[in-house]
């Protein structure tokens, strides 16, 4: 039965954390580098020390003040939410209410607040605040709200904010010489996808593979002329990974969201609410959003579902 299984267990949450960790490492070993090798290399070993000190512990910093921030912004847009939005508030906070009743948790747990958006949206950030659309609370249905914030709850008990903030902070110089570097890439095959003509399908795709592996090879040459040969062996071998393990595990932190809204009885409802969103976002074809992109497919998710609650039934559980 669901209650043999701790809903707020989260036994997965140690895994996860360590596929993040592993996920980016090779980031952020060579962000450290960038920083700390050419000061070691060009000045003294003693300013690379320092430098590195100054890096490590920048990362606590970047992390607080990110945070006072985003209880500002939680606190004040929550105020406007309530008085702007009063209907669409009540809506929200009602439906927390009935989740946090159903889990057996404090409703002082997490904040919930409405936010303008004409598009299906709900998130959640800073481990407790969670956060929906005007648009998503019309659409839906009183059971089918709840469902959205029972998953939205389910990250919550992930609780894989913090360590996510730190590791991009730490890995971000390495991920924006990247970015630096592919976007003149991106800006040419968008060029040459505005002036291409019917037929001329195979010539675009070959100049995306040219300007990809010539950003590419960008990096990697500047990779060995800063640090060395070994790190452009550690990117050819880790930053392909990178990203694969990084889209296993938020597909595996959406499964197990899924899973508590079911445990807590929204099955129905949350397939409903996930069929809405996924026609409303796929049906026009004019813009994917980016959460959809990054989260598993509703088949696979319903199958997720399907087997959890298999388990749940079977004979002498």
């Amino acid at each position: 039965m669901p209650g043999d299984e701790p809903l707020l267990a989260a036994r997965q949450r140690i895994a996860w954390h360590a596929v993040l960790i592993v996920a980016s490492a090779p980031s952020i070993v060579l962000s450290g580098s960038l920083l700390v090798g050419p000061v070691s290399r060009w000045w003294s070993p003693w300013a690379g020390v320092v430098v590195a000190v100054i890096w490590v512990g920048s990362g606590p910093i970047v992390l607080y003040r990110s945070r006072r921030a985003e209880r500002r912004y939680a606190s004040s847009s929550a105020a406007v939410g309530a008085a702007t939005m009063p209907v669409a508030t009540a809506r929200v906070r009602t439906a927390w209410k009935y989740v946090a009743l159903g889990a057996g948790v404090p409703r002082s747990t997490c904040t919930i607040r409405v936010v303008e958006g004409k598009t299906f949206s709900a998130s959640h950030f800073s481990d407790r605040h969670i956060e929906i659309s005007r648009h998503t609370v019309n659409v839906l249905t009183a059971r089918q709200l709840e469902a959205i914030v029972a998953h939205e709850f389910g990250h919550h008990l992930q609780r894989s904010a913090v360590l996510r903030e730190l590791l991009t902070w730490y890995r971000r110089l390495f991920d924006t010489m990247g970015i630096m570097a592919y976007r003149p890439s991106v800006r040419l095959v968008r060029a040459l996808n505005a002036t291409s003509r019917p037929g001329e399908e195979a010539l675009l795709f070959v100049g995306g593979i040219v300007a990809w592996l010539g950003a590419g090879s960008a990096i990697l040459v500047g990779l060995w002329l800063l640090l060395g040969p070994w790190a452009v062996l550690l990117a050819l071998a880790g930053i392909p990974w990178q990203g694969v393990l990084v889209q296993r595990r938020a597909w595996w932190c959406e499964f197990h969201a899924d899973r508590v809204a079911v445990d807590l009885g929204y099955a129905r409802y949350l397939r409903e609410a996930l069929t809405i969103a996924e026609t409303e976002c796929v049906g026009t074809g004019d813009f994917v959003p980016a959460w959809l992109q990054s989260h598993p497919g509703n088949e696979r998710r319903f199958a997720a579902m399907d087997s959890a609650q298999r388990r749940w039934t079977a004979p002498g559980s």
